[in-house]
């Protein structure tokens, strides 16, 4: 069977993991506790059912000698996979702060161009009014996430660098200000490419698939320990249940940075447009020009 048969069962398991992806936190919690919670409890009255008293104790004790290695690779998996995407959900943060202050550069280096310096901070408003109202909502949403840039917000990135080319060449424009210019709009279009690129590379489905699996080993080996010893003493085990379900659904809230549970928000840009509208921005006023 050749790679293209597997493309639609593959696009069906990305479409399902981004969807249990946009869950609540909550909502996650629940649904790993009760399965995780199911599933020990019936590998633990099957292991009952089945084998004999004996041998549950001999099992017991493989399983006691196990557990610590088991839960020490549960622990190193899901805390290495949780510390990573959360530095990866503080970079988007960053880069949508980085984005937003490239955009006050420009505005700001556009003080010295008069009515030309006023149309290049009215497109510079207007792109970042169509990144808030159109390309957000777009990567915010799993379904039609558009990690590749919307349509309308290339169209307003163009109109800006247009026009900061031409004031840039314009013969009353310092080479101080042109450059400045020519870097600040080139700030703008690189930061929201990071941020697309942050939008399009969440969490890999196999990397949370292994962790799942670490967890449902896990409790394997729980249910195992747990046959052979007082009904009293399997109780710490629905404590480590919890935890597994607690991790798991932790993984999932951070693990896309703009369609998790957890996710940036566009504030920093919204309050750079609200500034550009009022023609109050950085620590200049309209009364100051």
């Amino acid at each position: 069977m050749t790679p293209e048969h597997h493309r639609p069962a593959a696009r069906w398991l990305e479409a399902r993991y981004a969807r249990l992806c946009s869950w609540s936190a909550p909502g996650l919690f629940g649904g790993f506790l009760a399965w995780f919670g199911l599933w020990t409890l019936g590998a633990v009255i099957f292991v009952d059912l089945v084998i004999s008293r004996r041998d549950r104790t001999g099992m017991s004790d493989s399983a006691a000698a196990l557990m610590p290695a088991v839960g020490v690779l549960f622990s190193f998996l899901t805390g290495f996979v949780i510390a990573n995407q959360w530095t990866r959900s503080r970079t988007a943060e960053n880069t949508v702060s980085a984005e937003s202050n490239a955009g006050l550069r420009l505005a700001l280096s556009s003080e010295s161009l008069g009515a030309q310096g006023a149309r290049l901070r009215g497109q510079l408003a207007a792109y970042v009014e169509t990144v808030i109202d159109d390309e957000w909502p777009s990567m915010s949403d799993p379904a039609t996430s558009v990690h590749h840039g919307h349509k309308a917000t290339d169209s307003e990135l163009r109109r800006l660098e247009t026009l900061t080319r031409t004031a840039a060449n314009d013969a009353d424009t310092t080479p101080t200000t042109a450059a400045d210019l020519l870097a600040s709009v080139a700030a703008v279009a690189t930061t929201r490419r990071d941020r697309l690129n942050l939008a399009g590379h969440g969490l890999p489905a196999p990397v949370f698939g292994l962790a799942f699996l670490s967890g449902v080993v896990l409790c394997l080996n729980a249910s195992a320990f747990a046959s052979g010893v007082d009904p009293w003493a399997s109780i710490p085990i629905f404590g480590m249940v919890v935890l597994i379900a607690l991790d798991l659904a932790l993984i999932l809230a951070i693990s896309a940075p703009f369609t998790g549970y957890i996710r940036v928000r566009p504030d920093a840009l919204r309050h750079l447009a609200d500034e550009l509208r009022a023609g109050e921005y950085g620590a200049l006023t309209e009364h100051h020009r």
